[in-house]
């Protein structure tokens, strides 16, 4: 054999080494959940792979710990109430479930738990800004829009600020002459 054919039998060989050892998949794993009606709010906590989504025709949050991979319906909160999620922008585990009316829900544990606080109206569906902001350092501040609805029209209440006090167990704390969730107007 001259050197070309070997050269070119070695180089066969060696692309073949090469291409078991360096093969990679086709693509990433894709796992298929259904769920009935849409879904929205679909988002990550930052640094993890917990997700949540809501699914639009049961008004259900659903949570997922394998990036999307499995999915079970959050237990804390009622079917049927929620009408929005919104995750905190500058705290990667905090979330807020909006509820249809004065009832709402907080987590701090990326969705593993939900606590539940009350408003005095619901939140401002009518603008198309979210009904809640939330302060940059402080994860236990948001700012809270509601409305006031007749049976005509509703109108914008200034925006309230909800303290949520946690204690090292994660619950809501009661401090002595306050509620569990103050307010200030």
């Amino acid at each position: 054999m001259d050197l070309m054919a070997r050269l070119g039998i070695l180089s066969i060989l060696l692309l073949q080494l090469i291409g078991t050892v360096s093969a990679k998949k086709a693509g990433p794993d894709v796992v298929e959940t259904p769920f009935t009606g849409q879904l929205s709010n679909l988002f990550y906590f930052d640094q993890s792979e917990v997700v949540l989504v809501r699914n639009d025709a049961t008004d259900a949050i659903h949570r997922s710990t394998s990036a999307g991979d499995s999915w079970e319906q959050v237990k804390d909160i009622p079917e049927g109430e929620v009408f929005q999620i919104i995750k905190h922008p500058n705290h990667n585990k905090v979330a807020v479930a909006l509820g249809r009316r004065t009832v709402h829900w907080i987590t701090d544990d990326r969705g593993e738990t939900w606590r539940s606080f009350k408003t005095e109206d619901g939140p401002a569906l009518s603008s198309f800004k979210s009904p809640l902001s939330f302060h940059a350092t402080d994860k236990d501040r948001i700012l809270f829009q509601s409305e006031a609805c007749d049976l005509f029209e509703c109108q914008e209440k200034v925006s309230r600020e909800y303290r949520f006090e946690s204690s090292s167990t994660d619950s809501l704390i009661e401090r002595p002459g306050t509620p569990k969730m103050a307010s200030r107007r």
